[in-house]
Parts: C-alpha cells; sequence; structure tokens
C-alpha cells in the first residue's frame, strides 16, 4: 500500500512540474504591414532566470493554418 501510495505522489508531482513554474508573457502585440507583407510582433515576458526561463516558441496561424 506504501509503494501505491508513493508512486502515486510521485506521478503527480512530475506531472505539474512542467506548469508549475510557467507564466504567460505580460503583453502581446502584433502590427501587420499589408505593403510589405511584414508582421511584426511584440512580446514582453519578464523573468529573473532568462538563461533557463523563457519563450521557447511563437506559432503564427493564418486561418487556423500555420505559416
Amino acid at each position: 500500500m506504501a509503494i501505491k501510495k508513493t508512486v502515486l505522489i510521485i506521478a503527480v508531482f512530475f506531472l505539474f512540474i512542467g506548469t508549475g513554474f510557467a507564466h504567460s508573457p505580460q503583453s502581446v502585440g502584433a502590427t501587420y504591414n499589408p505593403l510589405t507583407e511584414t508582421l511584426t510582433a511584440d512580446i514582453v515576458h519578464t523573468t529573473t532566470s532568462p538563461g533557463i526561463h523563457y519563450v521557447y516558441r511563437i506559432d503564427v496561424l493564418v486561418n487556423d493554418k500555420q505559416v
């Protein structure tokens, strides 16, 4: 019984470890220039540990399709 409880606690810990320190950007802004067909994004995500806590990926979608 004690082993099952320990395994359950470890499983729950690993389930939430990735989301425990994540937070969304403070602000996201985007502008599109139709003349140059250029999208410019300004994403603010401050952290005290930029070496290990950073934005990994930004996906841009147009009509539900990644571009």
